[in-house]
């Protein structure tokens, strides 16, 4: 049985510093159900684009988690 994976990219200054509060009770209850989860902060799209890369080369879900700037 495959465990589903995902990334969650959070931009820990949008929402005047709520993303990173915002994505633990979810990532919480996806691990409880057994899926992988990592969850990582970035503050531009430059900086999340090797993690995004890699996450999606292992196929997991991106969840981001930020302004207009993290789409």
């Amino acid at each position: 049985m495959s465990t589903r994976a995902f990334t969650f990219l959070v931009n820990p200054l949008s929402g005047g510093g709520a993303g990173p509060a915002a994505v633990e009770p979810v990532a919480s209850q996806l691990r409880a159900a057994g899926a992988s989860v990592d969850v990582l902060t970035s503050t531009s799209p430059e900086a999340a684009a090797v993690p995004t890369a890699t996450a999606l080369s292992r196929g997991e879900v991106i969840v981001s988690v930020g302004g207009d700037g993290m789409l």
